[in-house]
């Protein structure tokens, strides 16, 4: 029988919040100023409101870890962790959206940290495997969180937004460097596919899809990836309207690439040992290594003759979620 998920970090963290809860609304009957009231009550408003939503996400996770899909995930979120030296728990959950509680506003909210922490990984639930790439984006905001980088850059740069927005962007793009450093071009190529809809909408808080596109492609040149920068490049060109260089926080792109492309777990193009894959030897032995999994699934893909691209978008999205679901310790002792 598989052992039962390791759930009891969430618990314990929501009996700290609890906690937190009950001392911020006993501080704020006490405070003789009422700006120390306004803001113990701000802080118990805020602390109440992620107790709730820890959780909605007990409840949501317990569901989503009883699909061998979900053992997937946790594989690849346990392999990027594992790289990126991120020693808190870190849990996927399916949703409707992609995001992380690693997120550098949640962590600028609190007025202190307990030494109970973890992060969860939304991913969206109708997503293949193939797609699961732009899960790393969200696993970057949880690496983010522990380093100043953000803060560093933005300094550095004059945006005219507001220090909230500009800081927001300066984290989305990025987590979209460092996403592209780790895994190369199956970032991109998802980010891409999935979004191009929206490509010409705008958020306060992201930068444009142009200016994102652009330093993808920029990361991919710095670790070795120059056709698929230029490919994605031509891609882009036909379906954005936007010149990247007008985003706002266009100054940061130099540092944000070269903080991106430092890491010690960048993937670079001599990293790909696994190349040479037709569809049939990727079904019966796919790559070992999870990052190359992912680069050979999408050649194989791009590849792929119009008669058969579905097929073989089936095929490669199925290996990988059964190659995940092997590498994951989720059920293990």
């Amino acid at each position: 029988m598989p052992q039962k998920v390791p759930f009891d970090i969430i618990k314990k963290y929501s009996k700290y919040l609890s906690d937190r809860v009950s001392e911020y609304i006993s501080r704020a009957s006490h405070d003789i100023d009422s700006i120390y009231t306004i803001n113990d009550i701000r802080l118990a408003r805020f602390s109440l409101d992620w107790l709730t939503f820890q959780q909605q996400l007990i409840s949501t996770a317990v569901q989503c870890s009883k699909s061998n899909k979900w053992i997937s995930l946790q594989g690849l979120i346990e392999y990027c962790s594992k790289m990126m030296e991120i020693s808190d728990p870190t849990l996927g959950v399916f949703s409707t959206i992609y995001g992380a509680t690693g997120a550098f506003d949640y962590y600028n909210r609190i007025d202190s940290s307990s030494d109970i922490d973890y992060f969860i990984i939304l991913v969206h639930e109708f997503d293949p495997p193939i797609f699961w790439s732009l899960a790393i984006h969200e696993i970057a905001h949880c690496w983010l969180s522990s380093k100043d980088v953000v803060m560093k850059i933005s300094k550095q740069i004059h945006s005219g937004l507001d220090i909230k927005y500009q800081e927001g962007r300066i984290e989305e793009a990025i987590c979209d460097a460092i996403a592209t450093s780790f895994i190369g071009p199956p970032y991109p190529f998802a980010y891409i596919e999935c979004l191009w809809p929206v490509f010409n909408q705008f958020a306060d808080e992201h930068p444009h899809h142009s200016f994102r596109v652009h330093l993808m492609t920029e990361v991919l040149r710095e670790n070795g990836f120059n056709k698929t920068a230029n490919d994605i490049e031509e891609i882009a060109r036909n379906i954005l309207v936007y010149d990247w260089a007008d985003e706002e926080i266009v100054d940061s792109i130099d540092l944000i690439k070269e903080a991106a492309c430092q890491t010690s777990f960048k993937f670079t193009l001599d990293s790909m040992t696994e190349i040479d894959y037709d569809i049939v030897e990727f079904t019966s032995q796919p790559p070992n290594d999870v990052r190359c999994l992912f680069n050979v699934g999408w050649k194989l893909i791009n590849n792929a003759p119009d008669n058969r691209y579905f097929n073989v978008f089936e095929s490669v999205s199925n290996i990988i979620q059964m190659s995940l679901e092997g590498k994951s310790t989720a059920f293990k002792p």
